[in-house]
């Protein structure tokens, strides 16, 4: 085995190339750089496996400048996350180390890929966003295999709920189309002391029985398999017609002559000849009160105009609800 990483934090960069020295690993090679501008194999495309724990939640706004005049990231041509949250392009940059697979040909194994992330890249981003774009290209290309929920309380500087995604190009003929998803969630056991946040493990026992749900792809109370294409959604709008009550009550004419004290006389007039009672068309309300103002003299009624379109605004406002079963408001 070789093993080949890069970090950007010169502590955890110094502890892993460290290590390897002291294991004797002289093939091996461990960089410090920034993975997401400065791919430290870059002349190295095909590696057989590839694991990740990129920092949670954090931004990447320094690099996007860098990363916005390049003609895509690693491959991917679609959109990218928001800069708040970059975890996403992590996993893009591994696949974008895949070695080519074809099934039977020892020159083309194929890669496979374990990364761990919190919540936020499961469900950020509504559709046609950058982040649920890269996970609509990972799932059309069926490189999602499975997503395995780790207990909380897992990590030293975190206790928030984690998540394993499982990425592959060689998935088995058994998976092709389908997206497994494990909850591993109570597994865990205690530890005796706790370090910093992490107050949980998985033992060999919890480690055993996910490894099996994974390979037999079941459907069980911890283990869900799905096609691809039930990920899949869209975003519509949908606009119903305003629909308006109509009622004249103690509060709402006090708001209303709080605002246009000047219109008493008018709202006199409308309340005695169209009631207090309430009804549910204001397309027909509307048009009362219009005919009943206009018969007041020029100083009762709406003024002229930007106010009196302010005036005829704050009396819906006042005497107005939203109600489902009243008629659709008709825009003219």
């Amino acid at each position: 085995v070789k093993v080949y990483g890069q970090d950007y934090n010169p502590r955890s960069y110094a502890v892993a190339a460290s290590d390897l020295l002291i294991k004797g690993q002289k093939d091996s090679r461990i960089e410090l750089g920034n993975t997401l501008i400065n791919d430290c194999f870059s002349d190295m495309h095909w590696f057989d496996y590839l694991l990740a724990n990129p920092p949670f939640g954090v931004d990447w706004k320094a690099e996007k400048k860098e990363i916005d005049r390049w003609p895509d990231f690693r491959g991917y041509k679609g959109k990218l996350p928001r800069i708040n949250d970059g975890a996403l392009l992590f996993l893009v940059h591994m696949i974008s180390k895949f070695a080519d697979y074809k099934p039977g040909n020892k020159d083309l194994p194929g890669s496979r890929a374990a990364i761990v992330f919190n919540g936020s890249p499961l469900f950020t981003g509504g559709a046609g966003s950058g982040e649920s774009d890269i996970r609509r290209w990972i799932i059309e290309h069926d490189q999602l295999e499975a997503i395995v929920a780790l207990p909380e309380q897992m990590f030293y500087n975190t206790g928030i709920g984690t998540f394993i995604w499982v990425v592959t190009n060689r998935k088995a003929k058994h998976r092709k189309g389908k997206i497994q998803l494990i909850d591993a969630r109570e597994r865990y056991t205690p530890m005796k002391r706790s370090l910093g946040d992490k107050r949980r493990y998985l033992d060999q026992t919890a480690l055993d029985a996910v490894t099996r749900e994974h390979g037999a792809l079941d459907n069980s109370k911890t283990s869900r398999v799905f096609d691809n294409i039930d990920f899949g959604y869209r975003r519509i709008t949908v606009l119903r017609p305003l629909r308006l009550r109509f009622e004249i009550t103690d509060d709402a004419r006090e708001r209303f002559l709080d605002t246009c004290p000047e219109l008493y006389d008018a709202l006199l007039s409308i309340e005695d000849r169209m009631g207090t009672e309430p009804q549910s068309d204001w397309n027909i309300v509307w048009a009362q009160v219009q005919n009943i103002v206009k018969t007041l003299p020029d100083d009762q009624g709406w003024a002229k105009g930007g106010k009196g379109t302010a005036q005829r605004k704050i009396f819906r406002e006042c005497f107005t609800t939203v109600d489902p079963d009243a008629a659709p408001v008709i825009a003219k």
